[in-house]
């Protein structure tokens, strides 16, 4: 049946479980919002969201001090909402951060250098490649700016040196 739900004993036949796709074809991408990004490792969902600078969820024991009896716990990211300022963009953006992502943005001379050299693998987060396409775009638009200035100095500086000859 072509277009049809299978049924569990069309599934059971074909060798697989409900759902599931036969075996040779090629997974889809998935649809939705933006493309799916392949970051190499498991990246949580809020790490995407800001600038985490690869600080994940970490698990272990809390162990009482009595009878040394274990049970699991977890570690999450000392992770804030915090507006940054962007020199480039001219202007105060909130982002989910880190304190150790704090550090590194501090350590590489601001937001705009952080988000500009760290590559992809290390920055983890769909809202960091977004800012920074946002600000290499305000960067191009800039240059073509100063270019365009720098011409017309260019001239003026030509044109004052002929004159005076």
């Amino acid at each position: 049946r072509t277009g049809a739900r299978t049924t569990r004993c069309e599934a059971r036949r074909a060798g697989g479980r409900r759902g599931k796709p036969p075996s040779g074809t090629r997974p889809r991408a998935m649809s939705g919002r933006g493309a799916v990004i392949n970051w190499g490792r498991i990246v949580q969902k809020r790490a995407k969201k800001g600038l985490f600078a690869g600080k994940t969820t970490h698990f272990g024991n809390r162990v009482s001090e009595d009878g040394g009896n274990k049970s699991r716990r977890t570690w999450k990211p000392n992770a804030h909402r915090k507006r940054l300022y962007s020199e480039t963009l001219d202007e105060m953006i909130p982002l989910n951060v880190t304190t150790n992502a704090l550090r590194w943005i501090d350590k590489a001379g601001g937001l705009d250098n952080y988000v500009l050299n760290t590559p992809p693998q290390k920055l983890l987060s769909t809202s960091g490649m977004a800012l920074r396409e946002r600000i290499l775009a305000a960067k191009n638009a800039g240059r073509t700016v100063d270019v365009l200035r720098f011409d017309a100095s260019a001239k003026s500086e030509s044109e004052s040196e002929s004159e005076s000859r």
